[in-house]
């Protein structure tokens, strides 16, 4: 699979989650997926029930998401199960596609020629 940068400067991707489509800014840099409140309402998640108690620290400040774990998430043909994740508890912009979704792809590559993401599902 490949993705094309964005005209903002970021990979935004569509991803299948429990049946519902969710676009994720690609974020190397997050250790796992988060989502937006809204987004974890559209997979069929309760932010109001949840437990937030993991710490977030990035640039805009801490802030707190609730551990989940995402049955499937599918970009085209890579399927990948039992992914963790968080549900932020504040609104964000976008869901981030991080590290435990990409760490479990058999590798992932940004080149520029043009600009894209590739990954392949490891073996």
């Amino acid at each position: 699979m490949s993705f094309r940068l964005g005209d903002d400067g970021h990979f935004r991707v569509a991803a299948a989650v429990n049946g519902s489509t969710v676009t994720f800014l690609v974020d190397t840099g997050a250790s796992v997926v988060v989502l937006t409140p809204n987004d974890a309402r559209k997979v069929g998640l309760d932010p109001d029930k949840l437990s937030y108690s993991i710490p977030f620290r990035t640039a805009n400040g801490t802030s707190f998401g609730a551990p989940v774990v995402l049955p499937e998430v599918r970009i085209g043909p890579v399927a990948i199960t039992n992914v963790r994740a968080a549900v932020n508890k504040t609104p964000m912009a976008d869901s981030l596609l991080g590290q435990s979704f990409l760490d479990r792809l058999s590798g992932y590559r940004v080149g520029s020629q043009p600009t894209q993401i590739v990954g392949t599902l490891r073996r």
